[in-house]
């Protein structure tokens, strides 16, 4: 299941999935892409809700126009390189609470970019 909140998307994994399975499952029913080594590069929880966030990262191999979006389900996706994902967290396409998630790991790409 997912929610809308602002410019992206909260999903919820049953007790009986790990977050990496449904990390897995949600990558390839909303965009046809099938991965198996994932890295989680952020954990958080929020304090208002107690959700609980996995961010994982994972790299693909495939033709950047096999992506098959999920109808009713996900409008957009975006190829982005490290420095357009540096530049990219600045802008008000994400929102302040995927910022933060992300903020530690995009800081470590500054210092490989």
């Amino acid at each position: 299941m997912a929610r809308t909140l602002g410019n992206y998307f909260r999903w919820f994994c049953s007790k009986r999935r790990t977050a990496l399975d449904c990390t897995k499952r949600e990558l390839f029913e909303e965009t046809g892409i099938l991965a198996e080594d994932f890295i989680e590069i952020g954990f958080s929880v929020e304090d208002g809700t107690h959700a609980i966030f996995h961010s994982f990262l994972t790299t693909v191999s495939c033709a950047k126009d096999s992506v098959v979006l999920q109808k009713g389900e996900t409008v957009n996706y975006k190829w982005i390189s490290k420095n357009e994902l540096i530049e990219f967290i600045k802008t008000d396409k994400m929102g302040h609470d995927q910022i933060m998630r992300y903020a530690a790991y995009v800081e470590s790409l500054k210092k490989t970019a």
